[in-house]
């Protein structure tokens, strides 16, 4: 029977997810900063399986039989990413038609450039606020699901626990936020980056400007900020901030 994984001890994990991609996702699990996680075995583990927000990820050996019972209750309605090799075939063996892939894009940071994020984020259009997500703008988002998006603020174990420990830029037309970036998960060497705006005030650049806040204020700070993008407007504002393609990878979706 699998066994929970407390934070403190998530090390013994790491070796099980060596071959995947690096992500700092993966990271800020393992090290204990978010998430959950559990294994076959806390000592001697042979598979586990991490889980932040929306994303559940595969490592370890797939063909060893703990793998089946880590498999037969995955989750619905969330991205999957297996370890590379057997695990992609082991899910389709017990889910088959139940699944959905998704493609997605990677993307390296390692020309983002100060300056040109600077430019981006000062050219907001007037009557828009840019602001640092602070206690109260966190607690807003926290309460009101039409704002920006679920993947702000709400993963945290709270607004202010959010403001403590994650990084975030709003942007706000007559008070109320209409466009955010923020740290969806974070790790010892940086963030992942989550940006969204308010369906009725896309297209007027303030994922760009909300992005590049978010971003500047990482560089002037020595965090790293990874992006990896769902679809292909946030890839193509991703290469608009100063990201480098660097190729593409599956994850599934198990339906009900």
């Amino acid at each position: 029977m699998a066994q929970t994984i407390a934070p403190t001890d998530r090390g013994i994990l790491a070796p099980l997810f060596a071959d995947h991609r690096p992500s700092f996702l993966i990271d800020a699990i393992l090290e204990g900063h978010l998430g959950t996680a559990i294994a076959d075995d806390s000592d001697a583990p042979n598979v586990a399986r991490l889980a932040y927000a929306d994303i559940i990820v595969l490592g370890g050996e797939a063909t060893h039989p703990a793998a089946i019972e880590l498999l037969m209750d995955l989750p619905v309605e969330k991205g999957i990413l297996p370890a590379p090799g057997e695990w992609r075939n082991m899910l389709f063996r017990i889910h088959g038609e139940r699944l959905i892939e998704v493609e997605r894009f990677a993307f390296s940071d390692r020309d983002l450039n100060l300056k040109h994020l600077l430019r981006l984020r000062d050219d907001l259009k007037p009557g828009f606020q840019l602001r640092r997500m602070d206690n109260e703008l966190a607690r807003q988002i926290a309460a009101d699901d039409s704002l920006i998006s679920e993947d702000h603020v709400r993963n945290f174990d709270s607004p202010d626990d959010f403001v403590e420990r994650g990084i975030g830029f709003c942007i706000l037309k007559d008070g109320r936020i209409i466009s955010g970036a923020s740290s969806y998960a974070f790790c010892n060497s940086g963030i992942e980056v989550q940006v969204n705006t308010h369906e009725d005030y896309r297209k007027l650049g303030l994922a760009t400007v909300a992005g590049a806040a978010l971003l500047a204020h990482c560089l002037e700070r020595g965090v790293a900020a990874h992006w990896d993008a769902g679809n292909p407007i946030s890839a193509k504002l991703a290469e608009k901030l100063g990201y480098l393609p660097s190729g593409t990878y599956e994850m599934f979706v198990r339906i009900g």
